[in-house]
């Protein structure tokens, strides 16, 4: 099972990512769930752009990130998880 701190940052990024990408007020989404969000709004593509453009990112994270440090790296692996957790939702 995914750690809350992993959870709580996948789902940071995409409401942030869901906002930037619709030009909402993230205030609006920091008080709702995902699934909330995901149901409230008319279009779903926003959401699967939204949710595309936050893996992208995240992968060019993980680009910027080594892998081992002599052993994996933490950060590494935090946002692999994150990036699991998204692909998900």
């Amino acid at each position: 099972m995914e750690n809350k701190l992993e959870q709580a940052k996948a789902e940071e990024l995409i409401k942030k990512t869901m906002c930037l990408v619709n030009d909402w007020n993230y205030e609006w989404a920091q008080n709702k769930t995902i699934e909330e969000i995901k149901k409230d709004r008319e279009n779903p593509r926003s959401w699967h752009n939204a949710k595309r453009t936050t893996l992208f990112y995240i992968d060019e994270i993980l680009k910027a990130i080594p892998m081992y440090t002599g052993n994996l790296n933490p950060k590494w692996k935090f946002y692999n998880d994150v990036k699991s957790i998204i692909e998900g939702f």
